[in-house]
């Protein structure tokens, strides 16, 4: 099993903001973790792409399972006359199952400004967008050493993510790397993961996306810089007003870059923000904390806002897993 150090701290802060601010976020954890990158290194199979077969082929398969995140497999779909629903897939293995409480870490992209990746970054808000482009889609199959499929993600319809066989998320890193990722339930078995790339409906709909060198972390507390990530959400949005002002949440991977010069951007203005609506961000560390750790939130307000009282529209929550 190829192996990379990766230095990691743990803990999940859900920050939820009830009108707009700019948010300087900086973390400080007194116990952190050196962790391992334990990478899915098997090409288990791959779409071929025989005629009509509604498959593209993936010649770039080894990509996805040669233990470097600088490669990628390309999976592109793109609907034709006559085949309405194109795919390819890839589907890389472990070379045994995913230990209990392991989070596995896809890394994957797709066009920056146009993409789905982005749009499902945003939680909830995902279902909405997706609806407009539902002609393009991702699924991730998980399944057990025989391959049998447990549990599927597909970003079509409502983009369930929590299912009684474990979890899928879609986050981002301080680098605005995107990750779809999974963590099983307790006594879920795994060691397979198949990612899909898909169109259907109108023709010369397509889509393309690049899926990198899957992993694990493994390891023990050790002094070290931190690995986090982090999505976005919100509640009573519309998608007129996504469509009129993009994302409540600008620029989330700015959060957690250890740079208090950037930030995060929350909210639209007081304006366009409805009565109930509020804006979330999520941030996800790999470990859990140990007692004593602390983290420490920066925020910034425009003056305006201070005046208005905005600090009781704010909530900090914890989360264990």
């Amino acid at each position: 099993m190829k192996k990379e150090t990766l230095q990691v701290r743990g803990r999940r802060l859900f920050a939820t903001v009830l009108a707009s601010f700019m948010g300087i976020l900086a973390f400080s954890l007194s116990a952190q973790a050196q962790l391992t990158k334990n990478y899915a290194t098997t090409a288990v199979s791959h779409s071929t792409g025989a005629a009509f077969s509604g498959t593209f082929n993936v010649p770039d398969f080894a990509n996805a399972s040669d233990a470097s995140e600088s490669t990628a497999a390309t999976l592109n779909a793109q609907t034709i006359l006559l085949v309405l629903n194109n795919n390819s897939f890839v589907e890389i293995g472990f070379p045994a199952n995913v230990p209990a409480g392991a989070t596995v870490y896809i890394p994957v992209q797709d066009d920056t400004t146009q993409g789905l990746l982005s749009t499902l970054a945003g939680g909830t808000l995902g279902n909405l967008v997706t609806g407009l482009l539902g002609d393009q889609f991702i699924e991730v199959a998980v399944k057990n050493s025989t391959g049998t499929t447990l549990v599927t993600y597909s970003s079509q319809g409502n983009g369930q993510r929590n299912f009684t066989q474990g979890k899928f998320n879609i986050v981002k890193d301080a680098n605005g790397q995107t990750y779809i990722t999974f963590k099983a339930s307790a006594g879920v078995n795994y060691s397979r993961i198949r990612i899909t790339a898909s169109t259907s409906g109108l023709v010369a709909a397509s889509y393309q996306l690049k899926v990198q060198d899957a992993y694990y972390l493994s390891g023990t507390y050790d002094p070290c810089n931190p690995f986090v990530t982090t999505s976005i959400d919100a509640t009573g949005i519309t998608v007129g007003l996504l469509n009129g002002n993009g994302m409540p949440v600008k620029n989330a991977p700015a959060a957690i870059d250890t740079d208090t010069a950037t930030h995060s951007t929350f909210g639209y203005g007081l304006a366009t923000v409805g009565v109930g609506s509020s804006f979330s961000q999520d941030f996800y560390y790999s470990n859990l904390s140990k007692p004593g750790d602390q983290v420490k939130v920066k925020l910034r307000f425009p003056s305006s806002l201070l005046s208005a009282n905005v600090l009781n529209t704010i909530s900090f929550s914890a989360y264990r897993n």
